[in-house]
Protein backbone atom coordinates (compact mmCIF):
# COMPACT_ATOMS: atom_id res chain seq x y z
CA UNK A 1 0.00 0.00 0.00
CA UNK A 2 1.26 3.30 -0.85
CA UNK A 3 1.86 5.36 2.36
CA UNK A 4 1.73 8.98 2.49
CA UNK A 5 4.69 11.21 2.61
CA UNK A 6 5.10 14.18 4.94
CA UNK A 7 5.34 16.26 1.73
CA UNK A 8 5.37 16.28 -1.61
CA UNK A 9 9.63 16.16 -2.36
CA UNK A 10 10.68 12.72 -1.00
CA UNK A 11 13.25 13.09 1.77
CA UNK A 12 15.82 10.43 1.99
CA UNK A 13 17.93 9.44 5.21
CA UNK A 14 21.41 8.10 4.73
CA UNK A 15 22.95 5.03 6.32
CA UNK A 16 24.59 6.29 9.37
CA UNK A 17 28.22 5.80 9.61
CA UNK A 18 28.89 5.11 13.51
CA UNK A 19 32.50 5.04 15.29
CA UNK A 20 32.99 1.51 17.27
CA UNK A 21 35.93 2.57 18.53
CA UNK A 22 35.57 2.12 22.38
CA UNK A 23 38.58 1.17 25.03
CA UNK A 24 38.00 -0.29 28.72
CA UNK A 25 40.40 1.89 30.21
CA UNK A 26 40.41 5.21 31.77
CA UNK A 27 40.67 8.25 29.05
CA UNK A 28 42.86 11.18 30.37
CA UNK A 29 41.92 13.93 32.38
CA UNK A 30 40.23 16.73 30.83
CA UNK A 31 39.49 20.39 31.42
CA UNK A 32 36.20 20.15 31.00
CA UNK A 33 36.36 16.82 33.45
CA UNK A 34 38.28 18.91 36.01
CA UNK A 35 35.86 21.80 35.72
CA UNK A 36 32.63 19.70 36.05
CA UNK A 37 34.15 17.82 39.13
CA UNK A 38 34.95 20.78 40.67
CA UNK A 39 31.72 22.19 39.99
CA UNK A 40 29.87 18.96 41.26
CA UNK A 41 32.31 19.11 44.41
CA UNK A 42 31.20 22.73 45.56
CA UNK A 43 28.20 22.02 45.49
CA UNK A 44 27.95 18.94 47.26
CA UNK A 45 26.28 17.00 44.32
CA UNK A 46 26.64 12.97 44.07
CA UNK A 47 28.64 11.64 40.65
CA UNK A 48 30.66 8.99 39.48
CA UNK A 49 33.84 9.25 37.65
CA UNK A 50 34.23 9.39 33.98
CA UNK A 51 32.84 6.21 32.72
CA UNK A 52 36.12 3.64 31.24
CA UNK A 53 34.19 2.31 28.71
CA UNK A 54 34.49 5.37 26.30
CA UNK A 55 36.34 5.88 22.75
CA UNK A 56 39.76 6.21 22.83
CA UNK A 57 39.55 9.88 20.94
CA UNK A 58 37.12 13.40 21.34
CA UNK A 59 34.35 12.04 19.08
CA UNK A 60 34.56 15.25 17.10
CA UNK A 61 38.22 14.08 16.19
CA UNK A 62 36.78 11.35 14.37
CA UNK A 63 34.80 12.99 11.70
CA UNK A 64 36.52 13.89 8.37
CA UNK A 65 36.02 15.20 5.19
CA UNK A 66 36.13 11.75 3.61
CA UNK A 67 33.74 10.61 5.98
CA UNK A 68 31.28 13.18 4.82
CA UNK A 69 32.31 12.87 0.73
CA UNK A 70 31.37 9.20 1.21
CA UNK A 71 28.08 10.38 1.86
CA UNK A 72 27.08 13.40 0.16
CA UNK A 73 28.65 16.13 -1.91
CA UNK A 74 29.72 18.92 0.06
CA UNK A 75 28.00 21.29 -2.15
CA UNK A 76 24.93 20.03 -1.60
CA UNK A 77 24.87 20.58 2.02
CA UNK A 78 23.02 23.60 2.92
CA UNK A 79 23.19 22.83 6.92
CA UNK A 80 25.36 21.03 9.32
CA UNK A 81 23.51 20.42 12.38
CA UNK A 82 25.39 18.83 15.37
CA UNK A 83 22.83 17.03 17.99
CA UNK A 84 23.80 16.39 21.86
CA UNK A 85 22.90 15.92 25.31
CA UNK A 86 26.28 15.50 26.84
CA UNK A 87 28.75 16.54 24.63
CA UNK A 88 31.57 19.45 25.49
CA UNK A 89 34.69 20.27 24.34
CA UNK A 90 37.70 19.29 26.39
CA UNK A 91 40.25 20.08 24.11
CA UNK A 92 41.66 24.13 24.98
CA UNK A 93 43.10 23.98 21.54
CA UNK A 94 39.93 22.82 20.30
CA UNK A 95 37.62 25.49 22.05
CA UNK A 96 35.38 26.80 19.29
CA UNK A 97 31.96 25.21 18.73
CA UNK A 98 31.55 21.47 17.21
CA UNK A 99 29.65 22.63 13.86
CA UNK A 100 31.74 25.53 13.31
CA UNK A 101 34.90 22.92 13.71
CA UNK A 102 33.34 20.38 11.75
CA UNK A 103 32.07 23.16 8.91
CA UNK A 104 36.00 24.58 8.96
CA UNK A 105 36.89 20.88 8.57
CA UNK A 106 35.19 19.96 5.23
CA UNK A 107 35.23 23.42 3.71
CA UNK A 108 31.66 23.78 3.61
CA UNK A 109 29.80 26.83 2.93
CA UNK A 110 26.76 26.18 4.71
CA UNK A 111 24.65 27.18 7.90
CA UNK A 112 26.03 25.58 10.96
CA UNK A 113 24.50 25.62 14.39
CA UNK A 114 23.83 22.79 17.15
CA UNK A 115 20.19 21.49 19.19
CA UNK A 116 21.56 20.41 22.37
CA UNK A 117 18.57 21.24 24.58
CA UNK A 118 16.54 18.74 23.07
CA UNK A 119 17.91 15.98 24.15
CA UNK A 120 17.42 11.93 22.32
CA UNK A 121 14.68 13.89 20.72
CA UNK A 122 17.09 16.26 18.83
CA UNK A 123 17.62 14.65 15.42
CA UNK A 124 13.49 15.06 14.97
CA UNK A 125 13.97 18.57 14.94
CA UNK A 126 17.26 18.19 12.51
CA UNK A 127 14.20 16.83 10.43
CA UNK A 128 11.90 19.41 11.00
CA UNK A 129 14.74 21.63 10.10
CA UNK A 130 14.87 19.99 6.81
CA UNK A 131 11.56 19.87 5.92
CA UNK A 132 11.25 23.55 6.46
CA UNK A 133 14.34 24.87 4.57
CA UNK A 134 13.56 21.73 1.73
CA UNK A 135 17.31 21.23 1.13
CA UNK A 136 19.89 19.05 2.51
CA UNK A 137 21.12 18.54 6.17
CA UNK A 138 24.08 16.70 7.30
CA UNK A 139 23.25 14.97 10.84
CA UNK A 140 25.63 14.96 13.41
CA UNK A 141 25.12 12.78 16.67
CA UNK A 142 27.80 13.47 19.78
CA UNK A 143 27.93 12.37 22.89
CA UNK A 144 30.97 12.47 25.36
CA UNK A 145 30.40 11.12 29.05
CA UNK A 146 32.75 13.61 31.29
CA UNK A 147 30.84 12.28 34.65
CA UNK A 148 27.97 11.08 35.82
CA UNK A 149 25.27 12.18 38.10
CA UNK A 150 24.40 9.10 40.20
CA UNK A 151 20.67 10.40 41.03
CA UNK A 152 20.29 9.93 36.89
CA UNK A 153 21.55 6.52 37.11
CA UNK A 154 19.28 3.86 39.36
CA UNK A 155 18.11 1.54 36.91
CA UNK A 156 18.25 3.43 33.53
CA UNK A 157 21.05 2.06 30.92
CA UNK A 158 24.11 4.51 31.48
CA UNK A 159 24.99 6.93 29.19
CA UNK A 160 27.81 6.52 27.01
CA UNK A 161 30.37 8.10 23.80
CA UNK A 162 29.26 7.87 20.66
CA UNK A 163 29.80 9.66 17.22
CA UNK A 164 27.07 9.16 14.06
CA UNK A 165 27.45 11.17 10.67
CA UNK A 166 24.15 10.96 8.70
CA UNK A 167 22.65 13.15 6.33
CA UNK A 168 18.82 13.95 5.37
CA UNK A 169 18.90 14.43 1.70
CA UNK A 170 16.33 15.04 -1.39
CA UNK A 171 18.25 13.79 -3.57
CA UNK A 172 18.85 10.21 -2.67
CA UNK A 173 19.73 7.95 0.34
CA UNK A 174 19.38 4.48 1.72
CA UNK A 175 15.84 4.92 3.41
CA UNK A 176 12.66 7.12 2.18
CA UNK A 177 11.31 9.50 5.61
CA UNK A 178 7.90 8.95 5.42
CA UNK A 179 6.41 10.21 8.37
CA UNK A 180 7.53 11.61 11.53
CA UNK A 181 6.03 12.56 15.12
CA UNK A 182 6.88 13.85 18.25
CA UNK A 183 5.71 14.95 21.96
CA UNK A 184 6.20 16.03 25.50
CA UNK A 185 5.90 13.64 28.29
CA UNK A 186 4.87 14.67 31.66
CA UNK A 187 6.22 12.36 34.41
CA UNK A 188 5.00 12.11 38.35
CA UNK A 189 8.09 11.31 40.28
CA UNK A 190 6.03 9.22 41.87
CA UNK A 191 5.51 6.76 38.48
CA UNK A 192 8.27 4.69 36.87
CA UNK A 193 9.80 6.69 34.19
CA UNK A 194 10.44 3.48 32.16
CA UNK A 195 7.10 2.33 31.69
CA UNK A 196 5.66 6.08 31.04
CA UNK A 197 7.95 6.93 28.80
CA UNK A 198 7.41 2.80 26.75
CA UNK A 199 3.45 3.56 27.18
CA UNK A 200 3.65 7.30 25.74
CA UNK A 201 6.13 5.99 23.03
CA UNK A 202 4.03 2.48 21.94
CA UNK A 203 0.41 4.87 22.08
CA UNK A 204 2.08 7.79 19.50
CA UNK A 205 3.86 4.62 17.24
CA UNK A 206 0.84 2.37 17.13
CA UNK A 207 -1.78 5.31 16.41
CA UNK A 208 -0.08 7.25 13.51
CA UNK A 209 1.28 3.51 11.74
CA UNK A 210 -2.73 3.11 12.32
CA UNK A 211 -4.02 5.95 11.17
CA UNK A 212 -1.79 5.67 7.98
CA UNK A 213 -2.60 2.36 7.32
CA UNK A 214 0.52 0.03 7.92
CA UNK A 215 0.34 -2.85 9.47
CA UNK A 216 2.75 -3.63 12.75
CA UNK A 217 4.34 -6.89 11.37
CA UNK A 218 5.74 -5.07 8.55
CA UNK A 219 7.01 -2.52 10.56
CA UNK A 220 10.36 -2.93 12.18
CA UNK A 221 10.62 -0.86 16.09
CA UNK A 222 14.28 0.71 16.45
CA UNK A 223 13.64 2.13 20.27
CA UNK A 224 15.62 4.56 22.48
CA UNK A 225 17.76 2.19 25.03
CA UNK A 226 16.36 3.79 28.19
CA UNK A 227 16.58 0.94 30.20
CA UNK A 228 15.60 -3.15 30.95
CA UNK A 229 11.97 -2.66 31.63
CA UNK A 230 11.66 0.35 28.82
CA UNK A 231 12.91 -2.88 26.92
CA UNK A 232 10.68 -5.10 28.28
CA UNK A 233 7.68 -2.78 27.59
CA UNK A 234 8.40 -2.44 23.82
CA UNK A 235 8.36 -5.68 23.81
CA UNK A 236 5.03 -6.38 24.95
CA UNK A 237 3.45 -3.51 22.58
CA UNK A 238 5.44 -4.88 19.26
CA UNK A 239 6.51 -7.93 17.58
CA UNK A 240 9.46 -7.06 15.34
CA UNK A 241 12.19 -5.11 17.58
CA UNK A 242 15.40 -4.69 17.17
CA UNK A 243 18.60 -2.80 19.20
CA UNK A 244 21.96 -2.69 18.81
CA UNK A 245 24.25 -5.20 21.27
CA UNK A 246 25.24 -3.40 24.71
CA UNK A 247 23.17 -1.91 27.51
CA UNK A 248 24.09 1.44 27.24
CA UNK A 249 22.26 4.58 26.17
CA UNK A 250 23.81 6.94 23.69
CA UNK A 251 21.04 9.59 23.70
CA UNK A 252 21.00 11.47 20.61
CA UNK A 253 23.06 8.40 18.81
CA UNK A 254 21.39 5.72 20.38
CA UNK A 255 19.03 4.67 17.38
CA UNK A 256 20.96 5.56 14.71
CA UNK A 257 24.17 3.07 15.93
CA UNK A 258 20.78 0.20 16.38
CA UNK A 259 19.91 1.04 12.65
CA UNK A 260 23.11 0.90 10.78
CA UNK A 261 23.99 -2.15 13.07
CA UNK A 262 20.67 -3.95 12.24
CA UNK A 263 21.02 -3.16 8.60
CA UNK A 264 24.87 -4.83 8.81
CA UNK A 265 23.46 -7.81 10.74
CA UNK A 266 20.39 -8.35 8.25
CA UNK A 267 17.93 -8.02 11.17
CA UNK A 268 16.13 -5.20 9.12
CA UNK A 269 14.04 -7.94 6.83
CA UNK A 270 10.89 -5.20 6.95
CA UNK A 271 9.39 -3.01 4.86
CA UNK A 272 9.69 -0.19 6.71
CA UNK A 273 11.31 0.70 10.10
CA UNK A 274 10.61 3.06 12.81
CA UNK A 275 13.54 4.42 14.77
CA UNK A 276 12.50 5.84 17.99
CA UNK A 277 13.53 8.80 20.61
CA UNK A 278 12.86 8.84 23.99
CA UNK A 279 13.99 10.78 27.86
CA UNK A 280 12.15 12.29 30.14
CA UNK A 281 12.00 15.26 27.76
CA UNK A 282 9.18 13.73 25.59
CA UNK A 283 9.33 10.67 22.95
CA UNK A 284 9.21 10.71 19.27
CA UNK A 285 10.04 8.59 15.98
CA UNK A 286 10.72 8.84 12.49
CA UNK A 287 9.24 6.06 9.71
CA UNK A 288 11.37 4.98 7.37
CA UNK A 289 10.70 3.13 4.01
CA UNK A 290 13.61 0.43 3.56
CA UNK A 291 14.29 0.34 -0.14
CA UNK A 292 16.68 -2.36 -0.09
CA UNK A 293 13.78 -4.67 1.64
CA UNK A 294 11.30 -2.98 -1.07
CA UNK A 295 13.82 -3.98 -4.19
CA UNK A 296 14.03 -7.75 -3.35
Amino acid sequence: MAVPFLKKNKLFLMLPYIIMDYTTSQNKKTISHEMYTKIFRDYDLPYRERPSFSLKKEPLDYLSKSNVESMIDINQIDSIICCYETYQMSDITKISPAPLRIKEEIGANSLAFSIGDKGALSPLHALEWAQLVGKSVLLICLEHQIIEPKQFSNGLFPKRDACALSCFNYEQGDFEVLYYDYKSVYHDKNRDIEKVLAKELSTLVEYSLQLIGLNLQEVCIIPQMVGSEFLTQMHKRFKNVIYKDGKVNLSTADSLYSLTEGILNNQCQFPYITLCFADTRGVGFILLSNAKYQAL
